[in-house]
């Protein structure tokens, strides 16, 4: 038997004082909504209604689960208009999972102030990280990734980021590099080693090596010190464009054959509440 269906008819007898106006709502015979009070009492051990040919009313027990069931019912209520509001309203808290370096990029900051000015009741909270966030775990609405995302995981692609050697002005002045063979000479601020051996792979280098070598595990950490003057780093161009623009970063061997990443917008689900929608658009627009 299902019991909370079997409370929710009781809560509906009780409160029309008819079996046939009930089963004419619901849909079902007279002895349908009978049966169902029937089992009830046969599962509690306690008659639930007195009946006349012109009255029904509850018993004690009945009361009482005629009061549980208004409770259900309102709960029910509720739970639909909560799930309502997340579908169709543009309010409330959106979390995105980012690379360190990119909460400074131009298109970061692009969909900030769209954000504003389109969805101002949503929060936004950027959650900077630059490993891989379990969006099943970590409670991430989207995730921004720069790698291919795993195949059960809905992928959105924003944009197509090379990756740059970029270093100051002042550090290169110093420090001239001229050739792909002066590289190794350089002081290099790292981050991480796969992404490092598969830059200096794909430029016939082989794997990462350097005169001197600062570790460094947070991009974006790495682009503050090669800011400061103190090595040469890898960075997305888009995470550094500004800087490139206003003269702060130089891009060392522009033409050197650097991969290029595809940049996506990772959630679990395809289909999502409004309030994520809105924010996967924009970031779309952002991005273009």
């Amino acid at each position: 038997m299902d019991t909370l269906k079997a409370m929710l008819i009781l809560g509906k007898v009780i409160n029309s004082g008819n079996m046939s106006v009930v089963g004419r709502e619901l849909g079902m015979s007279n002895s349908a909504v009978s049966q169902h009070i029937k089992q009830l009492e046969r599962h509690y051990g306690m008659k639930l209604i007195n009946r006349t040919t012109r009255h029904i009313s509850p018993t004690s027990a009945g009361q009482i689960l005629w009061q549980g069931a208004r409770e259900i019912s309102q709960i029910l209520i509720k739970t639909q208009q909560n799930l309502t509001a997340l579908k169709t309203e543009f309010s409330g808290i959106v979390t995105i999972s980012l690379p360190s370096s990119s909460i400074e990029s131009s298109s970061i900051k692009r969909f900030l102030q769209q954000m504003n000015v389109q969805y101002p009741q949503i929060d936004i909270y950027l959650l900077p990280d630059d490993s891989v966030a379990n969006l099943y775990q970590d409670s991430i609405d989207i995730a921004l990734r720069a790698t291919e995302p795993d195949d059960n995981l809905i992928a959105r692609f924003l944009t197509q980021w090379k990756l740059c050697i970029c270093a100051s002005p002042t550090y290169l002045a110093n420090n001239p590099i001229n050739h792909l063979g002066d590289l190794a000479q350089g002081t290099w601020i790292h981050f991480d080693n796969k992404i490092f051996n598969n830059a200096f792979a794909t430029m016939g280098l082989g794997k990462f090596s350097a005169n001197k070598v600062i570790h460094c595990p947070i991009i974006s950490s790495a682009k503050s010190l090669a800011l400061e003057g103190f090595g040469l780093t890898l960075q997305l161009y888009g995470d550094i464009e500004y800087y490139v623009e206003n003269g702060k970063l130089s891009i060392v061997l522009p033409n050197s054959p650097l991969p290029t990443h595809n940049l996506y917008a990772v959630t679990v689900h395809r289909n999502q509440s409004a309030k994520i929608d809105a924010v996967l658009n924009v970031l779309k627009q952002a991005f273009q």
